[in-house]
C-alpha cells in the first residue's frame, strides 16, 4: 500500500497500536483514536495535516524519514512527552499544539518552523527542544510566548 486516504481510520476508537509502510496519508487518517498509544510509519514523508489532532493517549511516534510536520499533525496528543522526528526539516502552525505532557523536541535537521508550531504545551521548555543553531535562532518568535518566558 502506497497510500492511506482522507480520515481512512477517523475517530476509529478501538485502533490501539499502527504500523503502515505506507507513504502518503492523507489528512486526518488517525485524528481521533483515542485509544491508540503506538505508531509505526517508517516510510511516511510527512505528518499531514491533522494526522494525529486529537490522539489523546498517543505516546509513542516513529517516523523516521518525515520531513514535514504539517498545521495541527499532532496536536492535542496529550501523552505525548517526547517527540523525535530526525528528518523533519519544516514545522507548521499548531503542528504540536495542547501536548499537555511533551516535555522535549527533537528537529536535528530543522530549517524553518511556523508561528505557534508548538502552542500551550505547559511542561516544554526552551532548552527542552533540540534544532541546530541555525533554526533555533527564530525559535522563541515561532513558539507560543508562555513557553518563551521559561
Amino acid at each position: 500500500v502506497e497510500s492511506i486516504g482522507e480520515q481512512a481510520f477517523y475517530h476509529c476508537s478501538s485502533l490501539r497500536s499502527v504500523s503502515l509502510s505506507a507513504r502518503n496519508f492523507g489528512s486526518d487518517v488517525f485524528a481521533y483514536c483515542t485509544q491508540m498509544r503506538t505508531v509505526s510509519l517508517p516510510n511516511a514523508r510527512l505528518v499531514s495535516e491533522c494526522l494525529f489532532h486529537g490522539c489523546t493517549n498517543l505516546e509513542t511516534v516513529s517516523m523516521p524519514v518525515a520531513a514535514r510536520v504539517c498545521s495541527e499533525g499532532l496536536a492535542l496528543c496529550s501523552s505525548l512527552v517526547t517527540i523525535s522526528l530526525p528528518t523533519d526539516r519544516r514545522v507548521a502552525t499548531h503542528a504540536f499544539a495542547c501536548c499537555d505532557n511533551l516535555e522535549a523536541v527533537s528537529l536535528p535537521m530543522l530549517d524553518s518552523v511556523s508561528r505557534n508550531a508548538i502552542a500551550d504545551c505547559p511542561r516544554l521548555s526552551k532548552d527542552k527542544i533540540f534544532a541546530p543553531d541555525h533554526a533555533k535562532s527564530s525559535l522563541p518568535a515561532s513558539f507560543h510566548p508562555n513557553l518563551a518566558q521559561k
